[in-house]
Parts: structure tokens; C-alpha cells; sequence
């Protein structure tokens, strides 16, 4: 028969609650409908408690736009749109839909690669789970690389 301390676990169990737990910001930014026309709006973003960064493992699938106070609205997925536009924490994130080239998973899907930097040579970003070379990458929760892509 063991003594355990007499002390509450509540505390060590909120804050193995909150560990990996998204809240979510709205932000102004534009898409670029099937048309090729902007529409400015404004997104609700899942940001990663603990590194305060955009999820961009997510953004890459879908992006939600806002809709009232107490609710998201509609969302996108590659499929639907062929760009989007944010900036969040002074620095931009802009995504194109683009056939997905990146990954063996998922051949026939579209993903939102991030382009970051546009110009005559651009710079693409594939976010995904892993580790490559012994190198890990830990924000939003999840080990995550890049793959960049010159365009």
C-alpha cells in the first residue's frame, strides 16, 4: 500500500489541458476567388498558444473566414479558391493553391503552399510533420519541417 501525497492533481491537469491547445485571431486579408477577382475579408487564423505562431500545417488545408463574434463562417480549401492573403505579427503569409507536387500523400489533392518571397524566382514553403537528417523543428504543438521549392 503506497502514501501518495495529499496535494490536488487538478493544477498539473489544467496545464496538460492547455499544452498544444489552438486559439484562434482574426485578421484582414484578401482571397482570390476561382475568377482571379480579390475579395477583402477577413480570416479566423488557429494560432499555437505557446509559440503565438499561425498553424500553418492547417492553413495549408483550409482557411476559415469571419463571420460574427461568436462564430467562424464559411471556409476554403485549395479547391475552392486560388489564393490568400494575411499578415499576422508583422509578417505576411500569402498561400496559392497549387496541386500537390510536394508529398506522395495525397497526390490527386490541392494544398495552399505558401509562397514567401514573389518576384521572377519564387519561393514556395511545404509544411509537414517529421524529422529529416536528425533535425526537428518544434512549434503549434507539432514537430513540423519546410521543404522549399524555387519556382
Amino acid at each position: 500500500h503506497m502514501n501518495f501525497p495529499k496535494c490536488s492533481l487538478f493544477p498539473l491537469l489544467m496545464l496538460l489541458s492547455f499544452v498544444g491547445q489552438t486559439q484562434s485571431v482574426k485578421v484582414g486579408g484578401y482571397y482570390i476567388d476561382k475568377s482571379n477577382e480579390r475579395v477583402d475579408t477577413q480570416f479566423v487564423i488557429p494560432i499555437a498558444y505557446f509559440s503565438s505562431e499561425p498553424k500553418v500545417l492547417q492553413l495549408q488545408e483550409a482557411i476559415t473566414l469571419f463571420k460574427t463574434d461568436d462564430q467562424a463562417g464559411d471556409y476554403f480549401e485549395p479547391k475552392d479558391i486560388t489564393a490568400y492573403f494575411f499578415r499576422y505579427d508583422n509578417t505576411d503569409y500569402f498561400f496559392q493553391s497549387m496541386p500537390n507536387k510536394f508529398s506522395q500523400k495525397n497526390r490527386a489533392k490541392r494544398l495552399f503552399i505558401r509562397v514567401a518571397v514573389d518576384g521572377k524566382v519564387r519561393l514556395l514553403k511545404y509544411y509537414y510533420h517529421g524529422r529529416k537528417d536528425g533535425g526537428l523543428r518544434v512549434t503549434n504543438r507539432y514537430p513540423y519541417l519546410t521543404d522549399d521549392y524555387l519556382e
